[in-house]
């Protein structure tokens, strides 16, 4: 068969190869089958497909087998082929994906991601975005990143996507990973310090089914498992959004007494961000010193009028449960004159 940039099988009983350099998808003959175990593939010259848009400049970037359909993927196109002589004449305009590994199927659906967000694409349907309540992440991702997205599906509930590194309201993500919960449609985000996933795959070794992670430096490891980082600490953030605390966001205030919540996170630090600190600028407060209640009510702020929590840490071994903060006492000092 001709070569080509992506392969999938059995779709129609054939094998697709698609080329994004000529714009083609190129198929075999059906594969006929002998028990138990002889599969004999041929290739005829005039088995191919060549008529996806060439007039709009784009280039073939992924192929996803679905039930009733071939998608064919473009930068701004997904086109449906439904057999090795019917393709959709109409196919999604304006959305498509740089990156086939972005691609994922999960239960109720194929995702993937865009220039303009995260889509989620039923088979029958057309696509719809399920990421504007991460558009500053979305917008974030620079452009040399997008052929490198990788997506996963948790086999649960989850589809996550490493976007590379990011920075959104002064805060720099290093190697950022996004995760969608499908039944409650609640997006968590994730940083991944010093490990950039290259590819995301399950495994099924007999027992568990395993995520399994690959990073550029050749690191290859279980997601989401164990106590460890690669053996190094597991760092950990978690930022609070913006707070007025108030009813009226013009008065300054001060926070003047403040508990953490938390097991096993002794050694973690309590910082504090106004409206006025400069980018990814954070001021501290106090170090948790209890597994449990960490008590501050003498914790002292410059004077705000909007401003934001993070704890952050290391940790390895026992894993930490964050339960949240309790605001003691906050000053109000009225109004602030120019």
């Amino acid at each position: 068969m001709p070569v080509g940039h992506f392969v999938q099988a059995g779709f129609d009983g054939r094998i697709w190869v698609a080329n994004k350099t000529y714009n083609a998808l190129y198929f075999s003959d059906i594969v006929q089958f002998t028990p138990p175990g002889t599969y004999t593939i041929t290739y005829t010259v005039t088995n191919y497909i060549q008529s996806l848009s060439p007039q709009d400049g784009e280039s073939i970037t992924g192929l996803f087998r679905v039930p009733k359909a071939l998608l064919v993927f473009k930068q701004n196109h997904i086109f449906r082929v439904y057999s090795a002589t019917n393709v959709d004449p109409y196919p999604a305009y304006n959305v498509g994906t740089y990156s086939q590994e972005s691609i994922v199927q999960g239960k109720d659906g194929v995702y993937f991601h865009h220039s303009s967000g995260f889509y989620k694409f039923t088979y029958d349907g057309q696509p719809t975005e399920i990421s504007r309540r991460i558009i500053d992440f979305v917008k974030a991702i620079p452009r040399a990143y997008y052929e490198s997205i990788v997506g996963i599906y948790d086999g649960y509930d989850a589809i996550k996507w490493s976007i590379g590194p990011v920075t959104v309201e002064g805060v720099s993500y290093q190697n950022c990973q996004v995760r969608y919960s499908i039944s409650t449609q609640v997006w968590t985000i994730y940083d991944y310090a010093g490990n950039e996933i290259s590819a995301l795959i399950r495994y099924d070794n007999g027992t568990t089914i395993e995520q399994i992670m690959g990073t550029t430096s050749g690191a290859v490891g279980k997601l989401d498992t164990g106590t460890t980082d690669f053996n190094l600490p597991i760092y950990y953030e978690m930022i609070d959004r913006w707070r007025s605390y108030t009813e009226m966001y013009s008065h300054t205030k001060s926070i003047s007494g403040v508990m953490v919540m938390t097991e096993n996170a002794a050694g973690a630090l309590l910082q504090y961000q106004s409206e006025k600190s400069p980018a990814n600028v954070w001021h501290d407060i106090d170090i948790v010193r209890d597994r449990y209640d960490a008590l501050f009510p003498n914790a002292s702020t410059d004077d705000f009028n909007n401003s934001r929590l993070r704890l952050s840490g290391n940790t390895r071994g026992t894993p930490l449960v964050f339960y949240g903060v309790e605001l003691l006492s906050i000053q109000d000092k009225g109004l602030e004159q120019n």
